[in-house]
């Protein structure tokens, strides 16, 4: 079945959570890989008070290269607290938050 021609794509959207995380959470990255679907870009920018969504992105399974370009997409984009936007980047393989590793 081919996802894109029935309209399915998955959506990323830049959002700051109450307590700040050190990385983005992989699931959406390894769900559209597997099923093929772009990643729409969505952002709010809050200083310009900007919602969109413009950007979507076929992704290569090159995982430095494919978060590359999405921190690309991010940099200037700015949420209502940007202290408590995450790195933008995936926990490292085989590594657990609160092991040290």
């Amino acid at each position: 079945m081919d996802l894109v021609a029935y309209g399915f794509v998955c959506w990323l959207i830049l959002y700051s959570y109450r307590i700040r995380a050190d990385h983005w959470k992989s699931g959406f990255y390894h769900l559209a890989l597997a099923t093929g679907v772009p990643v729409g870009l969505a952002y709010i920018d809050y200083p310009s008070r900007r919602v969109g969504l413009d950007t979507f992105l076929d992704l290569s399974g090159d995982e430095a290269r494919d978060m590359a370009r999405i921190r690309a997409y991010y940099a200037d984009k700015r949420g209502r607290n940007p202290a408590q936007q995450s790195d933008i980047r995936f926990l490292r393989s085989g590594a657990r938050a609160g092991n040290g590793t």
